[in-house]
């Protein structure tokens, strides 16, 4: 069996990843502050309310994949 671990990426490539991913997110979650304030002013309170329950239902799992990427052992950032 081999247990050797296997070859970290170098340091530059997991920054690029995890610049790609905070700024991905930063523009995702602004667009969906603009989505949901658009819903209450342009659509009024009960689909406001259903726009942003839809919205949080949909980052979840997209923050929590967000969370599992940049946290995994692939990206820690820290030099060896």
């Amino acid at each position: 069996a081999n247990t050797e671990p296997s070859p970290q990426p170098p340091f530059h490539e997991k920054a690029r990843i995890f610049a790609g991913v905070l700024i991905g997110d930063f523009f995702h979650n602004l667009c969906d502050g603009i989505f949901v304030g658009a819903a209450f002013k342009g659509c009024g309170d009960r689909f406001g309310w259903a726009v942003l329950g839809s919205t949080v239902l949909h980052e979840l799992p997209q923050e929590l994949a967000d969370y599992t990427i940049l946290t995994g052992p692939g990206l820690a950032l820290h030099p060896a």
